[in-house]
């Protein structure tokens, strides 16, 4: 579950960031549509609430938020670090850390 919360921010802050006009004009080279907007806000905000609840679930509410705030600290950074020289880069890293935190989650689940 630590992969999933860590996996998790970064996919929530790399959504929220191409919902953003400027990061997203500098991904794709145009204005976004409000629905594309609107859609990564949405998936943003509920993977950064799936996050917390998977750290929540694995150390307890009062250390599993810390940990979040942590995670979320840690996948902010990597994100304003790579944003100006590959947005690619951090598209496909959110692509990529949504994924995983689907595998740990289900991986999870099973077992």
């Amino acid at each position: 579950m630590i992969l999933a919360g860590l996996s998790g921010t970064l996919a929530g802050l790399a959504a929220l960031c191409f919902a953003m006009d400027r990061h997203y004009r500098q991904l794709r080279n145009r204005m976004p549509q409000r629905t594309v907007q609107a859609v990564l806000r949405i998936a943003g905000i509920a993977s950064l609430v799936l996050a917390s609840v998977a750290c929540g679930a694995e150390w307890g509410w009062a250390m599993g938020l810390v940990a979040w705030f942590g995670m979320a600290t840690v996948s902010g950074l990597v994100v304003a670090l790579l944003l100006p020289w590959a947005p690619w880069g951090v598209a496909l890293l959110g692509l990529l850390s949504t994924c995983a935190a689907i595998w740990h989650v289900v991986a999870a689940a099973i077992t």
